[in-house]
């Protein structure tokens, strides 16, 4: 007789409570003191791995079945705040888990089936961005002919859904929405692209749709590291039900990848270091060397990008007229000396940088262009080119003497 097998009984609340009490008391803390004006709580990944074996078993559950460990993880949160949530100060429903330094990346161009309705992060450049928006997320109406209140339906992401009968009178009457007592957030919808120094061919996007107190964190241009839960949203052909899915992002955390020089911090350490360097009298000379060693010589042209990159200071003048501090670097020779090399590298050392060729480049594609598709359901919309991609950065623009004269002007 074959023995049965061993069925081992967990309480993922529970142990959810646990790690939360042990792991998260001051994100806790501040989710009950910044209520309503910050509904989100962050789950560190760094955290759950160094919570030993049951924190690696609930980061692989949220990372394999995301929606049921956030239910796990609202429902201790739930009781950890029995008070705020029984004198009604705080809405479970509204409560945003957010996980956070989830260092596990996928590209985008190998996003696959596989990975439907499981947690990934994405590295990229948000191409786009609308203005942010009022999302309803619990609908109430009211019934034209008996004057009859629904309660609060909940809302898809990309659908409203409306009753077809009223629950009260049992008629298919019409309804109208009764927006005070709905439930709304805000809701904003980007699009991902892949990083242009890290795309062998054209760059691949990935919508994705950011909801709640991160709306408005990311801006065109700026590079970042997504984390959220990969959705699908069958396609329409000429109004026939498609077999084919297309796939976007529902966002859950938002992280920059790169910062501002404003919010550079330096240590003891590096500011010695800098200082001794700063001390040498050939510091010019040993910044430009820096600047792609693999190209031999160019002192002058390397020298020239590394002024570049530092920058000027900007100026205002004695009547308030301000002067700019920006360099702008002429590279001009013969085919075949390592210039798209040296600019390459240049933009790559920049805290934000865009490369880009003349040849095929349009003057929408340097500057801005208005844009009108389903992205932006229909309402015109201005999609950021390269230039100003690379705003309070480097902007790398090759072959400029294959730009036409109309193109050029747009600079």
């Amino acid at each position: 007789m074959m023995p049965e097998p061993a069925v081992t009984l967990t309480d993922r609340v529970s142990d959810w409570v646990g790690i939360i009490t042990r792991k998260f008391a001051i994100e806790l803390a501040e989710l009950k003191r910044l209520w309503p004006h910050q509904r989100s709580f962050p789950i560190d990944t760094d955290l759950l791995v160094r919570s030993g074996a049951l924190g690696l078993t609930l980061l692989r559950e949220l990372e394999e079945t995301p929606d049921r460990s956030i239910g796990y993880i609202r429902d201790a949160l739930v009781q950890k705040c029995q008070y705020e949530v029984s004198t009604g100060r705080i809405d479970p429903s509204l409560i945003e888990i957010r996980p956070a330094n989830h260092h596990y990346v996928t590209p985008i161009r190998k996003l696959r089936s596989g990975h439907a309705n499981t947690l990934v992060s994405l590295d990229g450049i948000v191409r786009r961005a609308t203005q942010p928006a009022a999302h309803m997320t619990k609908a109430v109406y009211r019934c034209r002919s008996c004057g009859g209140f629904t309660d609060p339906i909940p809302q898809s992401r990309r659908q409203a859904e409306e009753p077809d009968i009223c629950p009260r009178c049992e008629r298919k009457a019409r309804m109208d929405l009764v927006r005070e007592r709905s439930t709304f957030i805000d809701y904003q919808r980007l699009q991902l692209a892949e990083n242009p120094e890290g795309a062998a061919t054209q760059p691949q996007a990935v919508d994705v749709d950011v909801a709640g107190d991160i709306v408005g964190t990311a801006q065109p241009g700026d590079r970042v590291r997504l984390t959220g839960i990969l959705r699908t949203q069958q396609q329409m052909i000429a109004g026939v039900k498609s077999p084919d899915f297309k796939y976007y992002l529902e966002c859950l955390s938002i992280q920059m990848e790169e910062t501002s020089f404003a919010e550079v911090r330096i240590d003891e350490e590096d500011e010695r270091r800098i200082r001794e360097l700063a001390a040498q009298p050939n510091v010019c000379d040993a910044v430009g060397r820096s600047i792609s060693p693999s190209v031999y010589g160019h002192a002058r042209v390397k020298q020239a990008i590394a002024l570049q990159l530092f920058g000027g200071v900007r100026k205002t003048m004695a009547d308030g007229t301000p002067r700019r501090g920006d360099v702008h670097v002429l590279l001009v020779g013969d085919p075949g000396i390592a210039k798209s090399v040296m600019l390459r590298y240049a933009v790559k050392v920049a805290p934000r940088g865009i490369y880009t060729s003349g040849q095929g480049t349009t003057k929408a594609g340097l500057t801005a262009a208005a844009v009108k598709d389903d992205f932006s359901d229909g309402r015109w919309m201005l999609e950021a080119g390269a230039l100003v991609l690379a705003d309070t950065g480097m902007a790398a623009v090759d072959e400029l003497d294959k730009m036409s004269d109309t193109d050029r002007s747009g600079l």
